[in-house]
């Protein structure tokens, strides 16, 4: 059994259509958290990167909240 697929912060960027910049930045805001590390790289799993980004942009298409 294998763990979840990891990506690069640029490849789960361009998984959920944001910036790498966004993505570091849900990672600030306690919305994401690295799996693990290549070199000073962080890794993403790809399930968080769409968890978060389904969440995100739910609640900015209600008007509730900002990612920014």
């Amino acid at each position: 059994m294998s763990g979840p697929a990891l990506l690069t912060t640029a490849d789960a960027a361009l998984l959920a259509g944001v910036s790498p910049a966004t993505v570091r930045d849900w990672q600030r805001r306690g919305l994401l958290k690295a799996r693990g590390r290549r070199g000073r790289s962080s890794l993403w799993a790809a399930d968080d990167i769409l968890d978060v980004e389904a969440q995100t942009f739910s609640r900015d298409c209600s008007g509730r909240t900002s990612t920014r």
